[in-house]
């Protein structure tokens, strides 16, 4: 059988509560480099939104909102390509021309 290979940017574009995602690698002590996912939810994702930017990683047990997201990832790829830390933001960081700027998102939410 084939399977058709899903890039994890489009997987995590699936939930429609979901509007816009910039999956980065960030510098990690004890791994060397992790996957990490800056999202950013439609307002009425849940009913609410909320301002404030949400950290979440594998470790965490503080409920934050994004549990459901990592869960879902995690039942549909390998568990390393789940991404280590998802942060929730308002809007994701572009440069002049318009393009995720994935540098300064390592560097400034994830370094």
């Amino acid at each position: 059988s084939c399977h058709t290979i899903v890039p994890l940017t489009d997987l995590i574009l699936a939930p429609l509560q979901v509007a816009e995602v910039s999956v980065v690698g960030a510098d990690d002590e004890t791994r060397g480099q992790v996957v990490c996912a800056l999202i950013r939810l439609r307002p009425d994702a849940n009913g609410e939104h909320n301002p404030e930017p949400r950290v979440m990683t594998k470790d965490s047990s503080a409920s934050n909102g994004l549990e459901w997201l990592q869960t879902w990832l995690g039942e549909r790829v390998a568990q390393y390509k789940v991404p280590s830390r998802m942060l929730e933001v308002d809007d994701i960081p572009k440069n002049a021309m318009g393009k995720v700027n994935k540098k300064a998102i390592a560097a400034d939410y994830f370094g």
